[in-house]
């Protein structure tokens, strides 16, 4: 009866391992050709052409990137440590019984995955964000 209930657990955590990795793997390799790409312009400034042409062009390597991407991870680990939180409540007012005690700490298992899936959405959505957006000059 054991083996039922691991099997569905493993492969869902594989499969959100697999999300994660793919994520990080494409920020990770989307910074990579940004700077391989830098580093060519410096080594050879005549690439470049007008001065006007390279914001243009970086921002079309940024725009282009993560158009794919539609779920959000944190927003899903905010969600799954919500709904979390609510079973831990539910199974320390029940008190007693198995039900309670597979409420509670299917509880703290949603809040923990929760808070990682979080944390890892925070950091690819850090990864991800727009240099333009952070190197922005400020109006005055």
């Amino acid at each position: 009866m054991g083996i039922f209930l691991v099997i569905p657990l493993l492969l869902i955590l594989v499969t959100l391992a697999y999300g994660v990795a793919q994520v990080l793997v494409r920020a990770w390799l989307d910074y990579r050709v940004r700077i391989a790409f830098l580093e060519k312009l410096e080594k050879n400034p005549a690439l470049v052409g007008s001065q006007a042409d390279v914001p243009a062009i970086m921002s079309s390597i940024a725009a282009t990137s993560f158009a794919y991407q539609r779920q959000n991870y944190a927003l899903t680990g905010l969600l799954l440590t919500g709904f979390g939180i609510v079973f831990l409540a539910v199974g320390r007012f029940l008190r007693s019984g198995e039900l309670a005690v597979g409420i509670f700490f299917g509880g703290v298992f949603c809040v923990l995955l929760g808070l990682v899936i979080a944390l890892f959405g925070f950091i690819i959505r850090v990864m991800t964000r727009s240099s333009s957006k952070v190197n922005a000059p400020a109006r005055g």
